[in-house]
């Protein structure tokens, strides 16, 4: 216990994270009269975790409307609340946040191309992590084939050498 004889405004150095601790005040006036109050306080020093996210930026996408996902764990104070940033813009509250994960569809597709992509989840104590991902490449378009062989409708008199080429870079 600590006693404090004038106004005390801190954080007391003993309060360990992640346990409860009840916190007792009494005052007294000059009269002698008392009063008391309690409660229950749980510190929590340290932001959301965030354990995955999808698309992962490891390979491209096709998919140019695609969701993304993140997810997070907070066993302290849990999740207050979960904002989406794409290639720098203003940050935007997930579309939908359920526990332990949350999705966010922009608006309009994803262009084809690198795009960059930012999380910001905000736990119930105000800590926040930043979690970004870069590049999430949108690939617009399949390769291009440039040359088949044999020819369309060919009819052989023997088993074909079948050769093709593609154009990889057509894809945006």
């Amino acid at each position: 216990r600590q006693r404090i004889q004038e106004a005390y405004e801190g954080t007391p150095e003993w309060l360990e994270e992640g346990v409860a601790h009840t916190v007792r005040v009494t005052v007294t006036d000059p009269a002698g009269r008392s009063r008391w109050a309690e409660q229950t306080v749980r510190l929590d020093m340290n932001g959301p975790e965030v354990t995955g996210q999808t698309p992962d930026g490891s390979s491209p996408i096709t998919v140019a409307t695609g969701t993304l996902r993140v997810v997070y764990a907070d066993a302290l104070s849990g999740v207050e609340s979960v904002l989406f940033a794409v290639d720098g813009a203003e940050a935007v509250p997930a579309t939908t946040v359920a526990p332990g994960e949350a999705t966010y569809t922009p608006a309009e597709p994803f262009a084809p191309g690198n795009h960059w992509i930012g999380v910001e989840v905000r736990d119930r104590a105000g800590n926040i992590n930043y979690t970004s991902w870069a590049p999430l490449l949108v690939d617009g378009a399949p390769p291009e084939i440039t040359a088949l062989q044999p020819a369309a409708d060919a009819v052989l008199t023997q088993v074909p050498f079948i050769a093709a080429s593609a154009n990889p870079d057509s894809s945006s």
